[in-house]
């Protein structure tokens, strides 16, 4: 396999992987929500004033540390952001879970 074939195929993967990612996601959140879970949103307040989901909290990813302690231990979390690249610091580091 030529080196341009693989990065085709690397990007094909990467842009299936995040197309599937949004499925599955728009498939969880209605239950997640009915249980009770919570919404952070984790992007900067000018662009949370901008819209956001209802019923959500806005905690900037430079605070998510420092604000994680008013979070609800006891209900699961739903970290959203613009994109989906924001959120992902909150989850591998398991500051949210």
């Amino acid at each position: 396999m030529s080196l341009d074939n693989l990065l085709l195929a690397l990007v094909i993967a990467y842009f299936g992987w995040r197309v599937l990612s949004s499925i599955l996601v728009r498939r969880r959140l209605p239950g997640l929500l009915k249980d009770g879970a919570q919404v952070v949103d984790v992007r900067n307040p000018a662009e949370f004033a901008g819209g956001h989901a209802p019923a959500s909290v806005n905690i900037p990813l430079p605070e998510i540390d420092a604000r994680a302690g008013e979070l609800d231990k006891g209900r699961q979390v739903i970290v959203c952001c613009a994109s989906g690249t924001r959120r992902v610091p909150c989850v591998t580091l398991g500051t949210v879970t």
